[in-house]
């Protein structure tokens, strides 16, 4: 049977895809195995908000098929070009989704087909390596392409299954004793707790700023004051705000004024972990862990979620989970 053509593929500026597009890509997102991909780090509230701060001046290829759709960058790297995930920093995404690995790995090599030579180097993120998915693109690529990998990118994950008792239940004794000793520390300094999930976006925007700011992380100018990670999240939270994903919550001391924030994203399931500060004047309260612990309540009482995704690996990460997720990297580059 004649394989039907090749859909077209579209070239379009950084935050300039179609509606249809967007609207297709989740639906399959939602239908991409869980166990394959991270999905949350293959959406597109994420994906466009990591090429706009990263790559904002690179053309997104994107390809859309009955069941599956993918999306690239096409970057410069030296003489060459070469295609990257939208998200090119950390390379958490997946660039294909779908419900069919078989599907979206036959999409990959026809849309290749086209762009290379133009482009000799493919970077494949957001599989876990010998899944179905992996297995496919794998499978599908190796005639014509020089396989290679690259460094493994690791998630720490909590279940949040049991609500609040089932995750102490999964938690050390001496964690437990410790966070007890920081809730009363965060009690006897009368700090509080404020969700601004609903607040217009420009307000979060500028609370979280102005926390940074004081916090360790804006004395050096990392953290979200770097001008690229400030572009990422000025465009992620009013995108995570609008679909109604984003968790905030911002902890205030009793005069009123902000000590320190934490949020996220939710999706298919999933919260993700994105940014966490605090003021330096607070540090001596634990208001990280105060904040954390703030978190992990609120997301038990939703009972749609069921993990907590604390991104990349850290070692103060490693008491809050009790898992991991690793995806692998698949470098390919034409014969």
């Amino acid at each position: 049977m004649t394989r039907p053509p090749i859909p077209e593929t579209r070239l379009t500026a950084t935050g300039a895809l179609t509606s249809a597009f967007e609207q297709k890509w989740t639906a399959l997102l939602a239908e991409t195995d869980p166990g394959s991909v991270d999905q949350w780090c293959s959406s597109l509230a994420w994906g466009l908000s990591a090429a706009a701060a990263f790559s904002s001046a690179d053309p997104v290829a994107t390809c859309v098929a009955d069941e599956a759709a993918l999306a690239f960058v096409s970057v410069r790297s030296g003489q060459q070009r070469l295609l990257v995930p939208l998200e090119p920093v950390w390379l958490f995404g997946a660039p294909v989704v779908g419900p069919s690995p078989v599907a979206g790995a036959d999409l990959l090599t026809r849309f290749l087909a086209k762009r290379i030579p133009s482009e000799s180097m493919v970077l494949i993120s957001g599989y876990v390596e010998n899944s179905p998915w992996w297995v496919a693109l794998v499978d599908a690529l190796n005639a014509n392409f020089r396989l290679g990998s690259g460094e493994d990118r690791v998630r720490c994950r909590a279940s949040l299954d049991g609500g609040v008792d089932g995750y102490l239940g999964r938690r050390t004794r001496a964690f437990r004793r410790n966070l007890r000793q920081t809730q009363r520390r965060c009690a006897d300094g009368e700090l509080s707790v404020v969700v601004l999930d609903d607040a217009p976006p420009a307000t979060v925007l500028a609370r979280v700023h102005a926390i940074e700011r004081k916090s360790w992380k804006g004395a050096e100018d990392s953290g979200i004051e770097s001008v690229d990670m400030a572009l990422l999240y000025n465009s992620l939270i009013p995108a995570l705000a609008e679909s109604g994903a984003l968790r905030i919550a911002v902890a205030v001391d009793a005069n009123g004024t902000d000590a320190g924030f934490i949020f996220g994203g939710v999706l298919n399931g999933i919260y993700r972990g994105l940014q966490l500060s605090f003021v330096e004047s607070a540090r001596h309260l634990g208001v990280g862990n105060y904040l954390q612990w703030h978190e992990i309540q609120r997301l038990c009482g939703e009972k749609y979620l069921h993990t907590y995704d604390m991104g990349m690996e850290m070692a103060y990460k490693f008491g809050w989970a009790e898992s991991t997720f690793e995806t692998s990297l698949l470098i390919a580059q034409r014969r």
